[in-house]
């Protein structure tokens, strides 16, 4: 994943380069991460970094979600899209979702297509999915109906739950708003991305497989067109009745942070040193990497509250990225090892009471 994404990072155009530069740290983490939806599903973005999904490349986000689909069950890509609406809907209250190449958009248009296609290949590869679908054949097969109420025997039911959770999530976070969206946006998404996964290589083969956008005038009709779409399923009973377990989170993590520098202070480290020079830095008169420095001293702005606990793990996560990206010199692999654990979020993944809550939801 890493090498992919330092290869598609070098093709890209010097504007792109220069979007990548602005980002976030922790967007930057989530991206060279084997494992972003582990953070995704706990810790989770917050409205800041979640505005700035915007400035990631296509390609990049693209290379992200297959990364995240590849790692998770169907009900986990669920609750991650159902934490990423939340956010669009509090960033774009007034024309949210539409834009196709939005990181929700693209995320849930790549999830139907792994849906669509779940038959076809292990690995779940976009380009290749959203070409293939089996969406496609039925809609070659019943003459390109246009209305997509018609194919409801064949939409997988997962993408029918999906449909489920942006109405109940836009309800909940727009209220006011709401009406608005459920007349438009409620009733566009769906045939939107069927639409971009229908072939376009001509403006009229762009017309001919174009679905058609039902005109509805209130909330109501576009309540009713969304049913006809859902026909079959119910909504996650986790939706919309989420516990705000940020108080356990914040110990959660302040555990890790104990537990990570209690690791550090008892492993002696393998520094590489040139002739008469001993490599690494003194810290608290125990010698360690240069990163594994920073991460210690990280913690100790946590200790004298000079940060709060999610975002000294998410300075450390920068930390342990920047030492993968650029590794130091005579870098010993357990040293790299250490550093692959933290990137990866691989303590989330044991935290039981994490996993279970979706803290982020």
């Amino acid at each position: 994943m890493r090498q992919n994404l330092q290869e598609l990072i070098a093709r890209l155009p010097k504007r792109d380069k220069e979007q990548l530069d602005k980002l976030n740290p922790k967007l930057k983490s989530l991206l060279f991460s084997n494992h972003p939806e582990r953070y995704l599903l706990t810790i989770g973005l917050d409205f800041q970094t979640y505005k700035q999904t915007n400035l990631i490349p296509e390609q990049l986000k693209i290379l992200l979600l297959e990364n995240i689909l590849n790692s998770t069950s169907a009900e986990d890509t669920l609750k991650i899209i159902h934490h990423l609406l939340k956010l669009e809907f509090q960033a774009n209250n007034t024309d949210p979702i539409r834009s196709g190449n939005r990181l929700i958009g693209l995320l849930m248009r790549s999830f139907i297509a792994k849906e669509e296609t779940q038959n076809e290949s292990e690995y779940f590869n976009y380009e290749r999915a959203v070409n293939y679908t089996n969406f496609q054949k039925n809609f070659n097969a019943r003459n390109k109906d246009k209305k997509l109420q018609n194919y409801v025997d064949v939409i997988p039911d997962n993408v029918k739950r999906m449909w489920l959770i942006m109405q109940k999530t836009a309800e909940l976070e727009l209220k006011n708003d709401y009406p608005n969206f459920a007349a438009k946006g409620l009733v566009s998404t769906p045939p939107f991305h069927y639409t971009q996964m229908l072939p376009a290589n001509t403006l009229e083969e762009a017309r001919a497989n174009a679905l058609e956008i039902p005109v509805v005038t209130t909330a109501k009709e576009g309540e009713q067109t969304l049913k006809e779409l859902t026909q079959g399923v119910t909504l996650p009973v986790w939706v919309g009745k989420n516990k705000d377990m940020q108080d356990k989170l914040k110990i959660e993590v302040t555990t890790f942070l104990n537990e990570l520098k209690a690791d550090i202070k008892k492993t002696s480290w393998q520094v590489a040193g040139f002739g008469i020079f001993k490599g690494g830095l003194i810290n608290e008169g125990q010698r360690v990497p240069h990163r594994v420095d920073k991460i210690l001293n990280t913690i100790k702005q946590f200790e004298e509250r000079k940060l709060d606990a999610v975002s000294a793990y998410d300075d450390i996560v920068g930390h342990a990225q920047e030492a993968l990206i650029s590794p130091r010199r005579g870098q010993h692999k357990t040293t790299t090892n250490f550093y692959q654990k933290i990137a990866n979020h691989n303590w989330l993944a044991t935290r039981e009471e994490l996993t279970v809550t979706q803290l982020s939801l």
